[in-house]
C-alpha cells in the first residue's frame, strides 16, 4: 500500500491506531533514518511520530526520503467480512471512540448485542440472550461472565449511575477486546474453517 505523503515533519493519517482520535497531530520525533540489507541493497527510510493527544508513537515507512510512504505501523483495525455488517461498524466505532471510554464501552455493548442477534438470539434483553449463547454451548461459561460484566459496565455508563467509575482507556480496550474475541468466535473462524473445507474439497477433485 501506498500513501499520498512522504516523511515530512507530520504524518498526517486519518486516525490515531492507539487512542482513536480522528485526525490526530502526529509530529516527528526522530530524524529520517535509512536502512539497507546485508548487502548494502534494499535501502528503506524509516521515521517515528508521537501522537499529541496519547503520546503513543507511529512508524512510518518509505523508499526514499522524497517518495510516498508505503507502509505504517501500527494501522487502524479492519474488522474481517465475515463478521455482519452491523457489528463490524459497532466494533469499529468502539475502536475509534477508545479516547472517550465510557463511549466505547457503550458501543463494545452494541457490537456484542449484534453479534447475538445475528445468531438469531433476537428475543428478550441482552442478559437471557447471553444465557441462551451459554446453554447452546456457542460460548463458554467464562466467556458469558465476561458478557455480562460488558453488559453490567455498559449499563451503569448508560444509566448514569454513580455506583460505577468512568471507565479508563485499559478497561475500554479489554473490553473490545472481548467483542473482537468472540466475533472471531462466531463468524471469523466458522468462516475461515468453510473456507478451507471448500478448498480441500476442490483439491480433492482435481
Amino acid at each position: 500500500m501506498s500513501y499520498e505523503f512522504s516523511l515530512d515533519k507530520n504524518l498526517p493519517i486519518p486516525q490515531c491506531a492507539y487512542c482513536g482520535i480522528a485526525h490526530p497531530t502526529l509530529e516527528a520525533v526522530t530524524e529520517i533514518i535509512q536502512t539497507s540489507d546485508y548487502l548494502e541493497e534494499d535501502h528503506t527510510c524509516w521515521r517515528m511520530y508521537k501522537c499529541n493527544s496519547c503520546g503513543c508513537c507511529t512508524m512510518a515507512q518509505g523508499r526514499t526520503t522524497g517518495d510516498y510512504v508505503q507502509f505504517i505501523y501500527p494501522t487502524t483495525k479492519d474488522y474481517d467480512e465475515s463478521i455482519p455488517e452491523r457489528a463490524r461498524v459497532y466494533l469499529k466505532q468502539a475502536n475509534e471512540t477508545m479516547h472517550a471510554p465510557a463511549a466505547s464501552v457503550m458501543v463494545t455493548a452494541s457490537a456484542v448485542d449484534e453479534l447475538m442477534k445475528s445468531k438469531g438470539l433476537t428475543s428478550g434483553k441482552l442478559y437471557p440472550r447471553i444465557k441462551e449463547t451459554i446453554e447452546k454451548h456457542m460460548i463458554t461459561d467464562e466467556m458469558g461472565l465476561w458478557t455480562h460484566e460488558l453488559r453490567i459496565e455498559a449499563n451503569g455508563q448508560r444509566h448514569a449511575d454513580d455506583d460505577f467509575d468512568f471507565p479508563d482507556t485499559d478497561r475500554a480496550r479489554n473490553m473490545l477486546g472481548f467483542a473482537e474475541a468472540l466475533a472471531e468466535l462466531l463468524f471469523v473462524l466458522p468462516s475461515k474453517v468453510t473456507r478451507g473445507r471448500e478448498s480441500s474439497s476442490g483439491d480433492a477433485t482435481r
